[in-house]
């Protein structure tokens, strides 16, 4: 508000069709993510990487250990706050016909209607996921910023992608073992999501995995972006 300065702080998964458009428009551009503008040299307007992924608070207090994690075998499920392809119910109700994976929680965001899914484990409308992430077992989920926030916890993540845009990034996470990428989501990979909650019923797994994704995303975004302002 004192220098009149813009700022732009984008997320994941989307396509850039004119950088020089905005180049001209703002003064920083922060990208958060593992793929974008890949093999380009960063200009001095540009903050891109996973170093710079901007995390909150409620993440880092169970990352630092300044809040207990639960021990619990569930699954948690979130397909963002609208689930815009429908898929929440579909997927908890594959994960709750395997036994070890039981039970599936999912989160039903302000745009979705509730009341379509009573007999699951529900959570309407939460502030943050960190709670319900460090009380589960692994995240089913679309890329999108709640992948990193995963990540920074040290939870492992299993995703469908809304788009090739999408799929891009995922396509680069799972090749630095951080992710399982289940296909676009209107052709997930069933056997691949037996196989990851399988893989997370060994806790060694879960640490290791877990582990890569700490080290991708360190928590230390916001001063990163901060010192370089």
């Amino acid at each position: 508000r004192y220098d009149h300065k813009t700022v732009v702080i984008d997320g994941v998964g989307f396509a850039i069709e004119d950088q020089k458009a905005i180049d001209d428009l703002v003064d920083l551009q922060v990208y958060q993510s593992v793929a974008l503008n890949e093999g380009s040299k960063p200009l001095s307007k540009h903050l891109i990487g996973l170093e710079y992924v901007i995390i909150d608070q409620s993440y880092l207090d169970y990352r630092n250990g300044k809040l207990p994690f639960i021990d619990n075998t569930g699954t948690l499920i979130s397909m963002g706050g609208a689930d815009p392809h429908a898929l929440t119910a579909d997927i908890a109700r594959f994960v709750n016909t395997l036994s070890y994976a039981r039970p599936a929680t999912i989160v039903v965001g302000p745009a979705m209607n509730s009341h379509k899914f009573n007999g699951f484990s529900t959570i309407i409308s939460p502030n943050t996921l960190a709670s319900h992430m460090a009380s589960s077992t692994a995240l089913v989920t679309a890329l999108g910023m709640t992948v990193y926030e995963a990540l920074c916890v040290g939870i492992p993540v299993a995703c469908t992608a809304w788009s090739e845009d999408h799929e891009a990034t995922a396509l680069k996470l799972e090749a630095l073992g951080a992710i399982t990428y289940l296909g676009q989501w209107d052709k997930i990979d069933w056997s691949k999501l037996v196989t990851f909650l399988n893989a997370m019923q060994n806790e060694y797994t879960r640490q290791m995995i877990g582990n890569i994704g700490m080290r991708l995303v360190d928590g230390l975004g916001v001063k990163r972006v901060a010192d370089a302002i």
